[in-house]
């Protein structure tokens, strides 16, 4: 046996790798870090559990496109291609840390590789158990931070939504996590480096995934491409952000659930018109190779920029999306959650079997949730989104298998709570209640409006503007703001807005609505 303290994992730069060091802590691994080459095989490596330096077997190893499983002796091979792929990293196996940066917390899992060198590259991984439970979590899902230094409020309008996370870390004893669900930035790699500290400030582990604003096409003078144009056009349109976050596709467990992080993206040109979203044959083969190790028992969730499932453009993604058919048919067997931004709107949608038949879907079951952005309004600096959302985040909680989620807005106003925001007749001068139910989806109840604890009746789907973003957006038209088709800013037909009339005279009453997990929310109002 050859002890670590005489070889360690290559680390690449990063300021915290996988590698075990004299001193700083965990077991001295009681492994063979000689690991043989084998004809063909161009990485390798050895993990090891750091609390016991056992060998692991039976974890998944990616270069981002292939797969493979440790032996029993903890070793991995791979055929990767060293002329394209980036990376090779570890799907975390459930009961062990997401490894994670010290400085930032985002996902630390992974090793970089040399590209263009003929010689055999080994990388070696340790992984630490979680102290207690790994079934019972909570993750939080912020759309589109979207931060610049060229767009105005976007620092301050984040910097509202850290200080609500790290408020919530502090009102919690349950391990978090936190998805940035893409355009972690916008059209400014600079910010990188500033989402990143203010991911270390909130100190809760993360995962990110990259959204079309991360990404820079050759027509971006600002940010030249900082790889040889000999490589693809969508290759060389994520260099910034994987120098700064690490894998664009990768996958890890948490729990009894299986989590994979995909970018759906594409570039097949050198222009801002040659943008797609969808699927090329990379991502598919991983997203194959990935699943050929997970059981069909185990839920998985999708993390994608654009969503990949959704009513608010449609069921059927065929016409929108590159190769989705070979996307849908990689689910089949399995419960899909797929979670996305994007939109920058609040979009919750539940297929029934009409829709699976439809797109030809073999899942058991299939869920979109697309993400408001978390800031609220981008150009605008307003505290809602285009579709009433108020600056927030999701809050999923995960026990075992079962789910559940609320919103966590940053702020409560008036007739308003974490779940709703109710306009009374004086807001909108019209004569209705109006209920902005953020989460609503097709399997909530429909809200019922109660007066002096009398239910006068059912509220209706109103899929119209938000009042108070129709006000916000009136303002910026009225300020002499750009042309309103500039960025796209104006309101939304909300999705999960209710109306009713009041009775005559009637100055307050209660809005009631059950979600889709049986729990009741209410809130009163006046005018």
């Amino acid at each position: 046996m050859m002890l670590a303290a005489l070889m360690v994992s290559c680390s690449n730069g990063k300021d915290d790798g996988a590698a075990w060091k004299p001193g700083t802590g965990g077991a001295a691994p009681e492994v063979d870090f000689d690991v043989p080459d084998k004809d063909g095989m161009t990485v390798k490596g050895v993990v090891w559990d750091s609390s016991t330096g056992k060998a692991m077997p039976d974890v998944v190893v990616s270069d981002g496109r292939l797969c493979t499983i440790t032996d029993e002796k903890g070793r991995y091979w791979l055929a990767t291609d060293l002329s394209t792929q980036r990376f090779v990293f570890v799907s975390t196996p459930s009961g062990y840390e997401i490894p994670v940066r010290k400085s930032s917390y985002c996902f630390n899992g992974y090793e970089t590789l040399d590209l263009g060198t003929e010689e055999v590259q080994q990388f070696d991984f340790s992984l630490k158990p979680v102290s207690g439970a790994s079934d019972r979590y909570q993750v939080l899902f912020c759309g589109d931070p979207q931060i610049s230094s060229n767009q105005k409020g976007s620092h301050a309008a984040y910097e509202d939504v850290v200080n609500s996370l790290i408020k919530y870390k502090d009102e919690t004893d349950l391990p978090l996590y936190i998805i940035n669900l893409g355009d972690v930035t916008f059209d400014d790699a600079d910010e990188n480096a500033v989402v990143k500290q203010y991911l270390g400030r909130i100190g809760i582990p993360t995962m990110n995934i990259p959204g079309n604003h991360d990404q820079f096409c050759a027509q971006n003078t600002n940010y030249p491409p900082i790889v040889d144009e000999s490589y693809s056009p969508d290759y060389r349109a994520t260099a910034y952000y994987c120098r700064d976050f690490g894998p664009n596709n990768y996958s890890v467990n948490i729990g009894k659930i299986h989590y994979i992080f995909i970018d759906n993206i594409f570039w097949w040109g050198n222009n801002w018109a040659e943008e797609k979203n969808g699927f090329d044959e990379e991502v598919l083969s991983f997203i194959e190779n990935d699943l050929r190790y997970v059981d069909k028992n185990t839920p998985l969730m999708i993390m994608t920029h654009s969503p990949s499932a959704n009513d608010v453009i449609g069921p059927d993604f065929r016409q929108w999306m590159l190769n989705y058919d070979k996307f849908i048919d990689l689910l089949a067997g399995y419960d899909v959650m797929n979670w996305s931004g994007h939109l920058h709107i609040s979009g919750h949608y539940v297929y029934d079997d009409d829709d699976m038949a439809k797109i030809g879907c073999k899942a058991l079951s299939l869920e979109s949730h697309v993400v408001s952005r978390c800031a609220g309004a981008l150009y605008i600096d307003c505290e809602i989104t285009s579709d009433g959302v108020p600056r927030g985040f999701i809050i999923m909680d995960v026990d075992g298998k079962k789910t559940s989620w609320t919103y966590r807005r940053t702020r409560i106003w008036e007739n308003g709570n974490d779940q709703m925001q109710i306009y009374t007749p004086e807001d909108t001068e019209d004569g209705y209640v109006y209920a902005n139910v953020f989460l609503h989806d097709n399997t909530w109840g429909t809200p019922q409006w109660y007066e002096n604890g009398e239910l006068k009746g059912q509220m209706q789907l109103y899929t119209e503007k938000d009042p108070m973003y129709q006000k916000e957006y009136d303002k910026y038209v009225a300020a002499g703001s750009p042309d309103p088709n500039v960025g796209k800013p104006g309101p939304y037909d909300t999705r999960h807005l209710f109306r009713i009339r009041p009775s005559d005279g009637c100055t307050s009453g209660e809005v009631r609505v059950t979600d889709r997990f049986g729990k009741e929310w209410t809130q009163t109002c006046t005018w």
